[in-house]
């Protein structure tokens, strides 16, 4: 929960600081890199999230999803969408579906790990 909350933070600043990682700037700087860092950053917090809440998950109409994953889109999404209220930053309903997209591949990790156990068993 404490990385979670570390995450957050970070990402709180570098919103406000409008600053690019140091280690994210090189990719950043490339053609359509901007969205390319939104995949990595949903990708990387959503692991974080699903690693501190131990893969638990939520139901939502009879469907499971991954709590931390979960908690990861919506906070990801509604930085996105205060960007609306931040002079000099431009809300992109592109970057919001490719930090999805990062979420998304975070949330196919635990499935790999649960296959790969199930493949240890019956060998």
């Amino acid at each position: 929960m404490r990385l979670l909350l570390i995450a957050c933070l970070t990402l709180t600043l570098a919103l406000h600081s409008s600053e690019v990682p140091a280690a994210l700037r090189p990719l950043y700087e490339q053609p359509h890199g901007d969205k390319l860092v939104h995949v990595i950053i949903g990708c990387v917090l959503a692991c974080v999230a699903n690693l501190a809440f131990a893969d638990a998950c939520v139901r939502v109409q009879h469907r499971r999803f991954l709590l931390g994953s979960s908690l990861t889109l919506l906070v990801l999404a509604g930085f996105e969408g205060i960007q609306i209220l931040v002079p000099h930053r431009v809300f992109d309903p592109l970057d919001v579906a490719c930090s999805a997209f990062g979420v998304f591949l975070a949330g196919r990790i635990p499935a790999l790990r649960k296959l790969d156990r199930t493949a240890a068993r019956l060998s």
